[in-house]
């Protein structure tokens, strides 16, 4: 920092806390041409313990678009290479009205099902979603954030850019995923 470095970490991750962690970004659901949701087939895996009683619940990346469980339909098996076994709809509920969970062993469903693998079960849940993130506004952010950095005196509120005019060269660095992100910048 006593040579004229600045550091600023960002976030550019739909999947991180939904921008609540600070370093995640908060994009918009995309929609029709006539302001309409989109919808369409979405596809979960999970591993799910349900040793405990109950089993817990699993978030979907995805609301459902609807709560009618004949659109959705959960399988198991107990390794990859095995052929899924159609779970009753009465061995899964939705945990709420949001529709962004399920979970395994509603009352009324008996525990211990031969269905159930324990904690070595795979499971997939496919069913029909709504409001698809615009991920790819993550790019944008990371790109705009630099832009900004670089090029700005004030960002659209009128806040002052800290470092308007002292950027000269931006620098990157990163592990795992985040560098994959990276590399689609360089060419």
């Amino acid at each position: 920092m006593t040579q004229g470095y600045s550091v600023l970490a960002s976030g550019w991750d739909i999947t991180v806390g939904q921008g609540v962690s600070g370093f995640g970004v908060t994009v918009p659901a995309a929609k029709n041409r006539d302001g309409s949701t989109i919808t369409g087939p979405a596809l979960e895996e999970f591993d799910i313990d349900v040793t405990k009683n109950p089993p817990a619940s699993e978030s979907l990346s995805y609301a459902a678009a609807t709560a009618d469980k004949s659109t959705a339909l959960l399988t198991v098996r107990a390794n990859f290479a095995d052929q899924p076994i159609v779970m009753p709809a009465s061995s899964w509920d939705y945990t709420d009205a949001t529709l962004t969970a399920i979970k395994l062993n509603p009352p009324g469903t008996k525990f211990g099902d031969p269905a159930f693998f324990g904690p070595s079960g795979l499971y997939e849940f496919s069913y029909i979603a709504k409001d698809p993130l615009v991920a790819a506004l993550g790019f944008a952010a990371l790109r705009d954030l630099a832009a900004f950095l670089r090029d700005a005196k004030t960002d659209d509120k009128g806040n002052a850019n800290p470092l308007a005019g002292d950027v000269q060269h931006i620098y990157t660095f990163c592990s795992s995923q985040p560098c994959r992100t990276m590399h689609d910048f360089v060419l």
